[in-house]
């Protein structure tokens, strides 16, 4: 293997942009990951999420390992809770980064991946003596909040927590870093040519890439329909400050939720079998009152 190659993490929370970040980083020649091992598209994310897999799958596996989940990251991770992951999982960690540096062949290669914040003190360990960058990606947590509610349905108020809880994670570490670029996500819409310059002018800087084409990133990259869900008013967010527990509570709500679905399908179930069984106690009914009216017949045929 040649030279060592930098890193770049793209750091934000859940619908903030880091996919539309990635996708630009993509054009930009900044590796992440074979296309196969890549996560794939869906109706929220049409254009990919660029997420390696195998990096999805440790972070999922320790936030289980924590009684956790995506939608309800850790605040903050205990010196004690790090080196549990690190016994567990540092291994694998380990491995995943050889596996990117063998892979990109010398290039700058990328992880992405929105729980990648919750766990930045696991991977200060994991990437220690290495050259790391970071771009940060934020939206307005009214848009954040709409996003999350058409795909999940989940309350603004939840949305708004999570947000805030995974950025404050990534503002905590930020110094971990060599050189960090925020991005806005509604610049992307309001002033595209401002974005792509000021991040090809921290790639050059940095020497992370030198490979770059506005028009690419403008006719490809760029999609204007990505700008919306802006339509929850001030007001439903200007006491979530005060809340405590909020995520606990609506991971709460979410299981809950999943249990509704789980006894409404049986009470369907139930419902179905109770119709059945009325309709065959009404048919059954039915004859055995056709049979007595027979007999009746039979018996006194004036009637």
């Amino acid at each position: 293997m040649g030279s060592i190659s930098k890193i770049l993490l793209v750091l934000g929370p859940h619908r903030s942009g880091s996919s539309l970040t990635s996708h630009m980083l993509e054009t930009m020649d900044i590796f992440h990951g074979p296309k196969e091992l890549l996560m794939g598209s869906s109706k929220e994310n049409e254009k990919g999420y660029w997420e390696y897999l195998p990096l999805v799958k440790l972070h999922e596996e320790m936030l289980s390992s924590l009684g956790r989940s995506w939608h309800n990251p850790p605040r903050n991770l205990s010196e004690e809770d790090v080196e549990n992951l690190q016994s567990l999982f540092g291994i694998r960690a380990k491995q995943l980064v050889l596996e990117m540096d063998i892979m990109s062949e010398g290039k700058t290669w990328c992880f992405k991946d929105p729980r990648l914040g919750s766990f930045l003190p696991f991977w200060k360990k994991n990437l220690a003596n290495r050259a790391c960058y970071a771009l940060v990606t934020n939206r307005h947590p009214f848009a954040v909040a709409a996003s999350l509610y058409k795909r999940e349905q989940f309350p603004a108020v939840f949305s708004y927590t999570l947000q805030k809880r995974i950025l404050a994670s990534i503002n905590d570490h930020l110094d971990f870093f060599h050189s960090t670029h925020q991005i806005n996500y509604e610049d992307f819409f309001t002033r595209p040519e401002k974005v792509f310059d000021n991040v090809v002018s921290f790639l050059q800087k940095n020497e992370l890439s030198t490979h770059f084409s506005r028009d690419v990133f403008l006719q490809e990259v760029l999609d204007p329909s990505l700008m919306h869900h802006g339509s929850f008013q001030e007001e439903e967010l200007a006491s979530f400050e005060a809340e405590e527990g909020i995520l606990e509570l609506a991971s709460k709500w979410i299981n809950e939720k999943k249990e509704n679905k789980l006894l409404k399908a049986n009470l369907r179930k139930s419902n179905r079998e109770l119709r059945l069984s009325l309709i065959a106690r009404y048919s059954e009914n039915k004859i055995e009152s056709k049979k007595e009216l027979l007999h009746e017949k039979n018996c006194h045929p004036s009637v």
